[in-house]
């Protein structure tokens, strides 16, 4: 891996054989797909009336949509330019902003998901009798993620080109107090998200699979089935979407880990170095 300040000083001379089919792929599916969720939201709206599950996926696909947008176009002619044409230092900083403020702001999202749907499961008749500020919540993650995603262009860390040179992000592999600093901050709030997310899941698989009989809003057993079908479906399609962004989340956020964990080992063994040459 290179720096992107050691990569503007003097010429590249990696030569790159990726295909270019890939990305155009990923790029079409990811665009498209998410675009197709949100017509499919907008056209069944009046099934749905926008409950606060389906404003999430709505927020979801929006953040999704417009990160693929904005980067896929810009890596794509890279790939069409036989990698003769190189991003300039103003676009991998943007583009670090771009998918920091998408996997931060989309992570969120889904473990809001969890969580509304905690509360709807858990407190049923507490959550039908209040307000819910879904809107406030999605504005204030988009607000929270673009400010942490914004440290970079604040000076407080650098980014980084990765292979085959075609997407920045920051530069977790510095050994940079700023930059170690940026990173373990962004990775220990990418895992404690996780977390929080895992655990209200299994919290509400187990709380379906336990509904309260004596639960007042469920007067009857028809209530009840009618009711335990309606969670069981909403449940299996966040724990479709929990479990595909993990697939593709998880690896970047256990690398940037394995580099923290790294960097705390060799100054444990220094710390150790020390005190033995003290004793």
């Amino acid at each position: 891996m290179e720096t992107l300040n050691s990569s503007s000083t003097r010429k590249l001379n990696e030569t790159f054989s990726e295909s270019i089919i890939p990305p155009i792929l990923q790029g079409c599916f990811g665009i498209f797909g998410n675009f197709f969720a949100l017509f499919l939201l907008f056209y069944h709206s009046k099934i749905h009336r926008w409950g606060p599950f389906y404003r999430y996926i709505c927020a979801l696909a929006i953040t999704d949509f417009n990160g693929l947008l904005f980067h896929y176009p810009v890596a794509i002619t890279r790939y069409a330019s036989n990698f003769s044409f190189e991003f300039p230092e103003e676009y991998c900083y943007f583009d670090t902003f771009l998918f920091s403020f998408s996997f931060l702001s989309s992570a969120m999202i889904v473990c809001a998901m969890s969580c509304d749907r905690f509360f709807a499961v858990k407190y049923p008749l507490n959550y039908r009798c209040h307000t819910h500020k879904t809107k406030q919540v999605i504005a204030t993650i988009w607000l929270f993620s673009a400010a942490v995603a914004s440290f970079p262009l604040l000076g407080f860390g650098s980014v980084q080109m990765y292979y085959p040179k075609t997407w920045c992000f920051i530069n977790f592999a510095s050994k940079r107090r700023l930059d170690r600093i940026n990173t373990y901050f962004y990775a220990s709030l990418c895992l404690f998200i996780l977390c929080i997310t895992i655990v209200t899941n299994v919290a509400v698989i187990y709380s379906i699979c336990n509904l309260d009989k004596n639960d007042p809003i469920l007067s009857n057993e028809v209530d009840r089935r009618k009711r335990k079908i309606d969670e069981t479906y909403i449940v299996t399609l966040m724990m479709t979407i929990v479990i595909l962004f993990s697939i593709c989340w998880i690896p970047l956020v256990v690398g940037i880990s394995n580099f923290l964990f790294q960097f705390f080992l060799e100054i444990y063994n220094k710390l150790i170095n020390i005190s033995g040459k003290i004793m």
